[in-house]
């Protein structure tokens, strides 16, 4: 990040990259944060265009072969959900756009570039090097959750004990017979171990971290142990004002194409008119910029200076190849994003009662270039080590070709093989 007066500054994730998260390359234009001349959008764009900007900006062009830490650089987030009826979400996510992978591999915690786990928005996935950037809304946290640790004095004293004394843990590693109403629970009757709450609470205030997964499960360290003293200081010295700015700035990013009603706007909680005043702020400071698409009546905004890479976008050929999108993937983020420009409507009905599902509880768009062409069920049945595909079903208007089958056929193969298990069944 570059250096601001009276600002605390750190190498922050966008270095040395253009918005696509490729080295950066200067054009004529817009000059922006870094001083690099960019192009402007010049024009209403097509929606077909916007697709290709979309899926390129969000890796989903070509399986690469680089690690998941300079993937999520790319990104900037991914979210972790702890679903497992296939691989959970994050796992999903790297599968898509990556190629040799497997689940249930957590080789991306550790070193200086690994990912740490934090919120924005939702529990995601994100960059080490973004960590002071966290550091204020951890305080927060902490300072909004003091009563509740002062009455779980002795879970909290225990969870700091035991980790300190054992090393990393998972929460069921921690025993404990007392149990709580946790702020997820669905009734006021307690379900939660009172160590569970408190561990959840520690790492929402930045007091406790994870560095990795044992069985799937998070593992938390100390804070102060396990990360480097000088990121650790740099964050106490970033102000909040100065963060609340950077972590819209690195939504915009995420996002790519965005507008102002997506509740989880900027990754803070804030109003509609909030959302309203930030984006014309930033459209005045140049970072965003409004990005007009043939035959959508809302309003969109991306990154500034996207004209070269958009028009790179247009009359292209699409991506090759299928990719099965887990519910939670970076694309699928904003669900009115994906009526506008895909003319897909998607929810997922994991937590929807079965009688009134559309689909499966694990329901994956099916992505083939830049057009979302159908919807696939499936789950493990880990005890007979078997991929079950429950259902498949094309949208309708979609030109289902002997093409098109033989290379769902081919990736509903490679999600076999990166799930580990041994054949593939169809649930008659």
């Amino acid at each position: 990040m570059e250096k601001q007066a009276g600002c605390a500054t750190w190498n922050s994730t966008m270095n040395d990259r253009d918005d696509l998260g490729r080295p950066g390359a200067a054009s004529v234009g817009v000059v922006n944060q870094r001083g690099t001349m960019l192009t402007s959008v010049a024009g209403i764009v097509g929606i077909a265009t916007v697709r290709r900007y979309l899926v390129q900006r969000l890796g989903l062009d070509v399986r690469s072969d680089q690690p998941p830490q300079a993937l999520v650089r790319r990104l900037e987030a991914v979210q972790v959900d702890p679903v497992n009826l296939l691989a959970r979400n994050h796992e999903l996510v790297f599968h898509c756009r990556l190629s040799g992978r497997r689940a249930g591999r957590a080789d991306y915690y550790q070193g200086p570039d690994g990912l740490f786990e934090y919120i924005a928005g939702n529990r995601v996935l994100l960059p080490l090097a973004d960590f002071p950037l966290f550091v204020p809304f951890m305080r927060l946290r902490e300072e909004a959750h003091r009563e509740t640790l002062r009455r779980l004095a002795g879970p909290v004293r225990q969870v700091r004990e035991e980790i300190e004394r054992a090393g990393p843990l998972t929460s069921r590693q921690i025993v404990c017979a007392e149990k709580v109403s946790g702020y997820w629970d669905p009734a006021a009757t307690p379900q939660t171990k009172a160590t569970t709450l408190a561990l959840q609470l520690l790492w929402e205030s930045g007091l406790v971290t994870v560095v990795g997964r044992s069985g799937g499960e998070s593992m938390y360290d100390l804070t102060e142990r396990a990360l480097p003293a000088d990121l650790l200081a740099q964050g106490q010295e970033t102000p909040l004002a100065e963060a609340r700015r950077l972590l819209r700035e690195k939504y915009y990013r995420a996002m790519g194409v965005f507008d102002a009603g997506h509740v989880f706007f900027g990754w803070q909680h804030l109003t509609a008119r909030e959302r309203v005043a930030a984006l014309a702020e930033d459209e005045r400071r140049g970072v965003v910029e409004r990005l007009p698409i043939e035959g959508v009546e809302r309003a969109y905004w991306t990154v500034a200076g996207m004209g070269e890479t958009l028009a790179a976008c247009r009359g292209t050929a699409a991506p090759d190849g299928v990719r099965f999108l887990p519910p939670l993937d970076n694309l699928l983020w904003r669900r009115e994003r994906l009526v506008d420009l895909f003319d897909f409507d998607y929810k997922w009905e994991i937590y929807t009662p079965a009688a009134k599902r559309k689909g499966g509880p694990y329901t994956m768009p099916i992505l083939r270039g830049a057009d979302l062409v159908g919807r696939l069920d499936a789950h493990l049945d880990r005890a007979a080590s078997m991929l079950v595909i429950d259902g498949l079903r094309y949208e309708p208007g979609i030109r289902v070709t002997q093409a098109l089958r033989g290379e769902v056929e081919d990736e509903i193969e490679r999600l076999r093989g990166f799930c580990g298990v041994e054949g593939v069944v169809r649930d008659s």
